[in-house]
C-alpha cells in the first residue's frame, strides 16, 4: 500500500516542479522587460522634460525680448511726435492763445495721449484742449512735472494705460503665462493683459507671483527665475532707454503638461506592450518548455512504475531535445537490461533442469557484460566438474566391477 501511495504521488511533483519552473522563467524574463521599459522611459522623459524645459525658457525669453522691442519701438513713435509738438510750440514762439489752439489739434493724434497734450509752463500753469485745472491743482507738485524738468530729454510719464496694455494683452504663454509692464518709479502695473490689474501698485498686490516680481524688482534682480512656491518661470528685463521693467511669467507644470500626457499614452502603450509579450511568452514558453517537461515527467512517472515501453515523441536541436534524445536512449537501455534479466532468468531455469549446455544470445554492455562472462564462466564450470563426476563414476563404476568379479573367484575358490 506504501509503494502504491508513493507512486500516486510522485506524478504530481513532478508536474509541480515543471509548471514551478515555467513560473520562474516568465517572471524573471517579464521583470527583466519591465526594468528595461522603466529604464528607457525614465530616460526619454528625464530627455523631453529637459528639452521641453529648456524650449519653454528660449520661449519666455523670446517672448520678453519681442514685448521689449515693441515698447520700445511704441516709446520711439511716442517720443518722436511729443518732441515733434514740443518743437513746434518752441520755435513757433506760439502765445497762449495760439499753443491752446496748437493744443486742441493734437487730440486723437497718438494712443498714448489720445485727449491730446498737457502743457504746464515754469510758473505752474497747465493747459489741456479738454481738462480745465481746478484752483487748487498746482503742476509744480506734481511727479511728472518735476520729473520733466530735471531731465534734460523726455521721460514718459502718465501716459494712457490702455495704449500701453495693448503690447501686451494679446501675448499668453502656454495657458495661464503672459507678460506685464511695471513702472520702477511708481512701481505701478502699466501693461497687462487683465484691465483689473492695470493701474495698480505692484506691492498691493496678494498674489505669489506679483510679491515675487516685486522683490525680484526691488532687488534689481533681472533675468530668468523658478518662484518654486508656485513653481513658475519669471524673466524680468529691464526696457532699455526708460524706467519700466518687463516681467514675463510661464507656469513650469503647463509646460510639462504637454510631456505628462505623452508620459501616460507611452505608459499606457508599454504596458500593453508588456501584457501582449507575456501572452506570447506564456504560449513560447508552454511550447517550448511545459510541453516537452511535462512529456517527459509523464514518461519518467511510467518508467519508475515498471512501464519501459514508453518513448517521448518530442523533437528538437536545442538542449531540450538533447535531454529527450538521452532519456529516450536511457529507456532503450532499460528495455535491453530487462531483456539481460530475462534472458539470465532463463538460463538459470534451465540449469535448475539439468541442461548445462547453455549459451546467452545477448550482446551484454556495460556492467551487464560480467553477468554474462559470468554466466559463461559458471556453465564452462559446472560441465567440467558434471564431466570430472561423470568420469569418476566410472572409474567407480569399473572398480565396482573389479571388486564384485574378486569377490566371485574367492567365492567360488573357497567352495571347492
Amino acid at each position: 500500500m506504501k509503494s502504491e501511495k508513493e507512486r500516486s504521488n510522485r506524478p504530481t511533483a513532478l508536474v509541480r516542479w515543471g509548471a514551478s519552473l515555467t513560473g520562474k522563467l516568465l517572471a524573471a524574463i517579464v521583470v527583466s522587460v519591465v526594468i528595461v521599459i522603466a529604464v528607457l522611459l525614465a530616460v526619454v522623459n528625464s530627455k523631453m522634460s529637459d528639452s521641453l524645459l529648456e524650449k519653454s525658457e528660449d520661449i519666455l525669453q523670446m517672448t520678453t525680448e519681442r514685448t521689449l522691442q515693441e515698447t520700445k519701438a511704441w516709446m520711439n513713435k511716442t517720443l518722436t511726435m511729443l518732441e515733434a509738438q514740443r518743437d513746434t510750440i518752441e520755435y513757433e514762439n506760439m502765445n497762449i492763445e495760439e499753443m491752446k489752439a496748437f493744443i486742441k489739434h493734437t487730440v486723437n493724434q497718438n494712443d498714448a495721449y489720445p485727449a491730446g497734450l498737457y502743457v504746464a509752463l515754469t510758473d505752474g500753469s497747465l493747459y489741456h484742449a479738454s481738462f480745465v485745472p481746478g484752483p487748487e491743482f498746482n503742476a509744480l507738485t506734481k511727479s511728472w512735472y518735476q520729473n520733466g524738468i530735471a531731465s534734460e530729454e523726455f521721460i514718459l510719464g502718465d501716459v494712457y494705460l490702455d495704449s500701453i496694455s495693448d503690447i501686451v494683452s494679446t501675448i499668453q504663454i502656454e495657458e495661464t503665462g503672459g507678460i506685464f509692464l511695471v513702472d520702477t518709479r511708481t512701481n505701478t502695473i502699466i501693461g497687462h493683459r487683465d484691465s483689473a490689474i492695470t493701474g495698480q501698485k505692484l506691492e498691493d498686490l496678494t498674489e505669489g507671483l506679483y510679491r515675487y516680481a516685486n522683490e525680484q524688482i526691488q532687488k534689481q534682480q533681472t533675468g530668468l527665475s523658478l518662484y518654486q512656491d508656485e513653481n513658475i518661470y519669471v524673466q524680468v528685463e529691464k526696457i532699455p532707454g526708460s524706467d519700466w521693467i518687463a516681467v514675463a511669467y510661464v507656469s513650469r507644470a503647463e509646460v510639462l503638461q504637454g510631456l505628462s500626457e505623452l508620459t501616460r499614452t507611452v505608459t499606457t502603450v508599454a504596458a500593453i506592450a508588456v501584457i501582449i509579450l507575456i501572452l506570447l511568452l506564456i504560449i513560447q514558453v508552454r511550447v517550448i518548455i511545459s510541453i516537452p517537461v511535462r512529456e517527459l515527467s509523464q514518461v519518467a512517472t511510467k518508467i519508475a512504475e515498471g512501464e519501459l515501453d514508453q518513448t517521448i515523441k518530442y523533437h528538437s536541436k536545442d538542449e531540450l531535445g538533447v535531454l529527450v534524445s538521452d532519456f529516450n536512449q536511457v529507456t532503450r537501455q532499460l528495455r535491453e537490461y530487462v531483456t539481460y534479466i530475462d534472458e539470465t532468468s532463463e538460463k538459470l531455469m534451465e540449469i535448475a533442469a539439468g541442461n548445462l549446455t547453455f549459451s546467452l544470445k545477448n550482446d551484454y554492455v556495460g556492467e551487464f557484460a560480467k553477468l554474462k562472462t559470468s554466466m559463461e564462466e559458471i556453465s564452462v564450470r559446472l560441465n567440467g566438474t558434471i564431466k570430472q563426476i561423470a568420469l569418476a563414476s566410472r572409474e567407480v563404476a569399473a572398480g565396482a566391477d573389479q571388486v564384485s568379479t574378486g569377490a566371485v573367484t574367492l567365492s567360488q575358490g573357497s567352495t571347492e
